[in-house]
């Protein structure tokens, strides 16, 4: 018995497909090109999808479902076209969502050599981005410890997709400025500011509270102000998320101003061609933090 060992390269296979198409464009076609020998022997290959955070199955109408997954059989006649292509249905929906990615898998039966498998192919969306917007908050201080401040962000429009939001105080706007701080404990600080936090959206919430920390003083001053800002949104699909995203934070003063009271002096007038003073005397009581411009002016009497 005699063998005879081939030394001719096996042909090679490779798929090949646009980096990503949206959803909804149908279908997504993956060219399979046969290169090398390619005339002497017919080859057998298998095809295969596989899920990555995109998610197959038997029928669009299957909620969640986003391409159909795809599976069988290409055979290259000995001698015939070098290229086969397998298309792969893409479901549309209006769920707003990142983009997602599954792979084609091509393995082969007989004897070839396959390069570029598994192959990424990437679902992009279709869907118009929710917007954000924050509202304005104002609310008594209080006259000890500390009382939460709840702005409301809400979500409008495709609100299925789970998203993070980004967010931090400022003091102001001038003139009447709020001053932030680390806690309520330093004389003076008028709420807890926040450097950077986030607040996230589950699928299908629309509305979510964040509370900032005011802080509770007996000191009579004007109304101040701080400012909620919105910064960023996980998920989104390009463009200004947001249609409003200052919340405004109205801390209103519940103290008392303080009270200006004067006396009734009396005084002999003298001689005539003298002058005497007669001097009243202002008192301030309660809060004196603040300064106190008083005006006055002489009315006559008997």
């Amino acid at each position: 018995t005699y063998t005879i060992l081939d030394n001719d390269v096996a042909p090679v296979f490779t798929p090949t497909a646009a980096v990503s198409q949206s959803e909804g464009t149908t279908p997504y076609v993956v060219t399979v090109t046969r290169s090398g020998n390619a005339s002497q022997q017919t080859s057998t290959l298998t095809y295969t999808t596989a899920n990555g955070t995109a998610t197959g199955g038997a029928s669009c109408a299957t909620a969640g479902v986003d391409y159909i997954t795809a599976t069988g059989t290409l055979t290259f006649l000995a001698g015939g076209p070098a290229t086969q292509t397998v298309p792969i249905t893409l479901c549309d929906d209006t769920l707003f969502e990142p983009s997602e990615a599954f792979t084609f898998v091509l393995a082969p039966v007989t004897v070839s050599t396959v390069t570029g498998s598994p192959l990424t192919l990437t679902i992009t969306d279709n869907d118009t981005q929710p917007t954000f917007s924050v509202n304005d908050v104002t609310q008594a201080e209080g006259n000890s410890g500390s009382s939460p401040f709840f702005f409301t962000v809400t979500r409008t429009g495709n609100a299925q997709a789970s998203q993070v939001v980004t967010f931090h105080t400022v003091d102001g706007p001038v003139p009447n400025v709020a001053t932030g701080g680390v806690g309520c404990g330093p004389v003076g600080i008028d709420y807890t500011t926040i450097v950077s936090d986030t607040v996230t959206f589950a699928a299908g919430e629309t509305t979510k509270q964040i509370p900032v920390i005011v802080c509770g003083d007996t000191f009579f001053e004007q109304n101040e102000n701080f400012q909620l800002i919105l910064d960023s949104v996980t998920n989104g699909s390009g463009g200004n998320p947001f249609t409003r995203s200052t919340g405004l934070g109205t801390i209103v003063n519940d103290d008392n101003p303080p009270v200006i009271t004067t006396d009734s002096p009396t005084v002999t007038e003298g001689a005539a061609s003298t002058t005497t003073n007669l001097v009243f005397t202002l008192t301030r009581t309660g809060a004196t933090n603040l300064q106190s411009v008083v005006n006055y002016d002489t009315t006559d009497g008997t």
